[in-house]
């Protein structure tokens, strides 16, 4: 794990995500398909997709994009 990666995941925690969601938002972010992330965590891509939506409304959030720049530029809870 490099550093981007361990600070990415400190931000989720401090985001409020759970283990799992973080490592969803991670895989989502690194541009891995709903597909992939499914078979990489061994769980169904509805679960994939239910983790992405609630992870979206918890940051506030409507694409990896915008997921990759909140976490990218997160400053803890305001």
């Amino acid at each position: 794990m490099d550093d981007l990666e361990r600070e990415l995941r400190k931000r989720t925690r401090q985001a409020g995500l759970s283990r799992r969601q973080s490592q969803v938002a991670l895989l989502a972010i690194q541009g891995y398909s709903i597909v992939n992330i499914a078979a990489r965590l061994e769980v169904k891509e509805s679960t994939v997709q239910t983790h992405l939506k609630r992870i979206y409304g918890r940051l506030e959030v409507s694409s990896r994009a915008e997921l990759a720049y909140r976490l990218l530029t997160w400053r803890g809870p305001s």
